[in-house]
């Protein structure tokens, strides 16, 4: 894809709740990070984390997000429970 204007990586979290929130906090704080999609099955732990990330899209089947903005993603966080 190369690189984009302000070299800003777009990052997607697939699994946002618990470990998943806390590894999440810390990739988007890093200032060239946009947490541009959210995904997980437990709606509560999407929304707490849609509120730390307003702009995100949400979803609930990771296989619709990565269909949806293959494009707009550059990575992606995966926290799945044991």
């Amino acid at each position: 894809a190369g690189p984009r204007a302000k070299d800003r990586l777009r990052l997607a979290g697939i699994g946002v709740g618990g470990m998943g929130a806390s590894d999440l906090a810390s990739l988007s704080s890093h200032a060239k990070v946009d947490v541009v999609a959210l995904c997980d099955v437990d709606e509560n732990r999407l929304a707490e984390a849609s509120k730390k990330h307003p702009n995100a899209k949400l979803y609930r089947d990771y296989r619709v997000m990565l269909q949806e903005m293959n494009s707009e993603i550059d990575a992606v966080h995966v926290s799945t429970p044991d």
